[in-house]
């Protein structure tokens, strides 16, 4: 008998919550919300910029102070354009998606193979990394 008690009340605490789901209403989906996507021009020196970065990266893969040393240097002379992509970023503005795509696929097939090598737990590497912001 207890075994069956047991499903009984096992079956019982698994339907509540589905009942109790039948009478709340579902909640109205969200307005669709049209994407404002960064300028082609912005977007090409985006690119570069990033294209850069994973370049230093895959090159200095074995050398963690110079990988750190050159992302500084980089980070250093874009400082506008960093400050402009968090801006954009700030204001709700998107790469358009084949760029996006574009450069999750050099993240996955470049950067980290190379940062997982020696340096991607490199102290050095991480703040220069670092003064890029996300």
């Amino acid at each position: 008998m207890s075994i069956l008690r047991t499903l009984a009340l096992t079956a019982l605490a698994l339907l509540a919550p589905l009942s109790a789901r039948a009478d709340t209403p579902e909640p109205a989906p969200a307005p669709a919300v049209t994407p404002k996507f960064v300028s082609k021009a912005e977007t090409e020196k985006v690119i570069a910029f990033f294209n850069k970065f994973i370049d230093i990266i895959v090159a200095n893969q074995d050398d963690c102070p110079k990988m750190a040393s050159a992302i500084s240097a980089l980070a250093d002379a874009n400082k506008q354009l960093i400050a402009d992509g968090k801006k954009a970023k700030a204001a709700g503005l998107q790469l358009p998606p084949e760029y996006k795509a574009r450069m999750e696929a050099r993240v996955k097939n470049d950067m980290l193979p190379a940062l997982k090598k020696k340096c991607g737990n490199d102290k050095a590497v991480g703040e220069a990394i670092g003064k890029m912001g996300n």
